[in-house]
């Protein structure tokens, strides 16, 4: 009645435990004409209910294990723009990155800013400001490759890694997304622009935080310079205790 997937092994274990009691209790009284299998039929009974018990254990589990499995995804995973959320990277990131520090190959990472969203919330409400951050997903989705990881750093701000990528090649799809995020058409709003940090090394001259910092330090330059911009960064190894940037 309440749907519980588990009755359908429960209620016809326990018709047939009790109904193999009630045949072995009538044939012992004399009720039906008694017979081996009649008097033994609590037995079989009993063999059938513990059957279709175990199988609701293992079915329950197979429940349990897709149950986790979905709070494990959910968890990674911004609901509104279906990317992945800032807890991710970690467990995402650090694969790829571990993995290019075997052939060295240069990784990029870009960090995006929504220009002026709080007065797109403001001045519209935030459920524009929703179709916006879907739309903004949307376009970042379609332009990337599988290998990259795409994820909503928080707020109006999305990260993209960019595992086999050098500078040049990170600088052009940032600048491809930001000429799409530009013509993006939401309700009348006006043109939504974003601001790009984009910053690019191999494994043997950073690690991956000290990029996700630079990352920051070129989208603040970003915004600095203007907005609706994209700023490249290059880490080169430090030389005498200095670190450059071009």
């Amino acid at each position: 009645k309440n749907k519980d997937p588990l009755a359908k092994f429960f209620i016809p274990a326990v018709i047939m435990g009790a109904g193999g009691a009630t045949i072995s209790s009538f044939a012992t009284w004399g009720i039906i004409p008694y017979s081996h299998w009649a008097f033994r039929g609590i037995e079989v009974g009993m063999l059938l209910e513990m059957s279709l018990l175990s199988i609701s254990l293992g079915f329950n589990f197979k429940l349990t294990q897709e149950a986790r499995i979905s709070a494990e995804s959910n968890a990674l995973h911004d609901p509104l723009t279906n990317l992945y959320n800032r807890r991710a990277f970690s467990q995402l990131v650090h694969p790829s990155w571990e993995l290019g520090k075997r052939n060295n190959n240069p990784m990029s990472i870009m960090l995006m800013d929504l220009d002026w969203f709080k007065r797109i919330n403001d001045q519209f409400g935030h459920a524009v400001g929703d179709k916006v951050l879907e739309g903004v997903a949307k376009e970042i989705k379609s332009r990337i490759r599988d290998s990259d990881i795409p994820l909503r750093w928080g707020g109006e701000e999305f990260l993209i890694f960019l595992p086999n990528t050098n500078s040049v090649q990170a600088k052009q799809l940032a600048e491809d997304l930001r000429a799409k995020i530009e013509n993006i058409k939401i309700d009348n709003i006006g043109n939504v622009t974003m601001s790009i940090g984009v910053v690019s090394a191999t494994p043997d001259q950073i690690d991956l935080e000290q990029l996700v910092n630079l990352a920051d330090e070129a989208l603040y330059s970003a915004k600095e310079q203007g907005r609706n911009t994209v700023i490249v960064m290059t880490y080169s190894k430090p030389t005498a205790n200095e670190r450059r940037y071009s």
